[in-house]
C-alpha cells in the first residue's frame, strides 16, 4: 500500500514527505509542521490486524470529516484528477523525523521538571503499533521509569486493537502487579487511548457521536459538582478514580465536535490534546495528586501539644 499511495501521489505531481511509521496525532502535527496541503496515513486504527486502509488528513492537520471523505470518493470515482506530464511528476524526501516535534510540543505543555521529581513508574502497552516508541520517548524524558508492553512498532497485536477494558484483561492488572503509579493503553495508530488505574481499574472514552452527550456521560460518572470543578481546570478531558484522578480522554471525532459546538477554538487550537500528549498530561495530574495525598496523611499525622496546668 504505501509504494502504492507514493505511487500515485508522484503521478499527480505531488512532492511527498515520507515520515515511515508515525502515529495518528503525529501524522497531523507533521501535516502542519510541513505546511502540507494534506497528509495520507495507511492504518487501519483499532480494526483487527488484518485490516488496512488509508486515512486522509486536511491542511489544518485534522481527519476530513464524512463530507469531506465522500468529495474525494467522489474526485476518484469521477476520474476527473490531475495526472502530471512525464516531466512534472513529483518527488520524495524523507524529512526529520517528526516525532521529535511532538515530543517536543509535548513538553512545552506540561512541567517536566515536576514530573521528574516524581519519579514515577508508568506501564506503557503499546501492543505493537506506531504509539509505542513515541510514549516511551516521551516518558523516559519525563524521568519515568518505563514498564514497557509490546512497545514496539511492529505490528504484532498483543491482544484486540481497540483499548476497551473487554481486551485488556491480561494488560490492566500490570499496573500494579508491577508497582506502576499508572497506566496506558494505546490502539496501534495511537489516537485512543485506556488509561488504568494504580489498582488496576481501566479508564476509557465514552464513545459518543456529540460533544453534549460526552458531557453528560461524564456528569453521571462523578457527579455535576465535581465534573464542574474539574472542567474549570481543564475543558479537554476529565477524571474518575477511586484514589487519585484518572483522565479520560475525548476521541479525536470528539474533539471536533467539541469545537464545532462551542464555536472557538478550531482543531489547530485544540492540536495538542491528543493522546500522545494526555500521557503527559496525565502523569502531571497523578504526581500532583500523589503530592496533595502525601501532604494530607502528613497533615492528619501531626500532633497537637496539650498544656497542662
Amino acid at each position: 500500500l504505501r509504494h502504492a499511495v507514493i505511487a500515485g501521489l508522484l503521478a499527480a505531481g505531488c512532492r511527498v514527505e515520507d515520515i515511515g511509521v508515525a502515529p495518528t496525532p503525529t501524522v497531523g502535527i507533521a501535516v502542519r509542521h510541513f505546511q502540507a496541503s494534506g497528509g495520507i496515513q495507511i492504518t487501519a486504527s483499532h480494526n483487527p490486524s488484518p485490516w488496512n486502509g488509508l486515512k486522509l488528513f486536511g491542511g489544518d492537520g485534522a481527519v476530513l470529516s464524512a463530507q469531506q471523505g465522500a468529495e474525494v470518493r467522489g474526485i476518484f470515482e469521477s476520474g476527473e484528477f490531475r495526472r502530471a506530464k512525464w516531466n512534472e511528476l513529483g518527488e520524495v524526501r524523507v524529512p526529520l523525523d517528526p516525532a521529535e516535534i511532538h515530543s517536543m510540543l509535548v513538553c512545552d505543555h506540561v512541567s517536566v521538571a515536576l514530573i521528574h521529581s516524581a519519579n514515577f513508574r508508568v506501564m506503557l502497552d503499546g501492543n505493537g503499533g506506531a504509539g509505542g516508541p513515541l510514549g516511551v520517548q516521551l516518558l523516559q524524558q519525563f524521568g519515568c521509569a518505563v514498564v514497557e508492553m509490546c512497545c514496539n512498532s511492529d505490528g504484532f497485536f498483543n491482544h484486540e486493537a481497540e483499548p476497551i477494558p473487554a481486551h485488556l484483561v491480561d494488560v490492566a492488572p500490570m499496573v500494579e502487579r508491577t508497582g506502576s503509579n499508572i497506566g496506558f493503553a494505546l490502539d496501534p495508530d495511537a489516537d485512543r487511548l485506556a488509561l488504568i488505574d494504580e489498582q488496576g481499574s481501566v479508564a476509557v472514552a465514552a464513545h459518543k457521536k456529540t460533544y453534549d452527550h460526552w458531557l453528560d456521560y461524564h456528569k453521571s460518572l462523578v457527579g455535576q459538582k465535581l465534573f464542574e470543578h474539574m472542567r474549570e481546570a481543564d475543558d479537554t478531558f476529565v477524571f474518575i478514580g477511586k484514589h487519585a484522578p484518572v483522565p479520560v480522554a475525548p476521541t479525536t471525532g470528539q474533539l471536533r465536535a467539541a469545537a464545532e459546538h462551542r464555536g472557538r477554538r478550531g482543531i489547530q487550537g485544540i492540536a495538542q490534546i491528543d493522546e500522545i500528549s494526555i500521557i503527559g498530561h496525565a502523569v502531571q495530574i497523578g504526581v500532583q495528586a500523589h503530592a496533595r495525598q502525601n501532604a494530607a496523611v502528613v497533615s492528619e499525622s501531626e500532633t497537637v501539644p496539650i498544656a497542662i496546668q
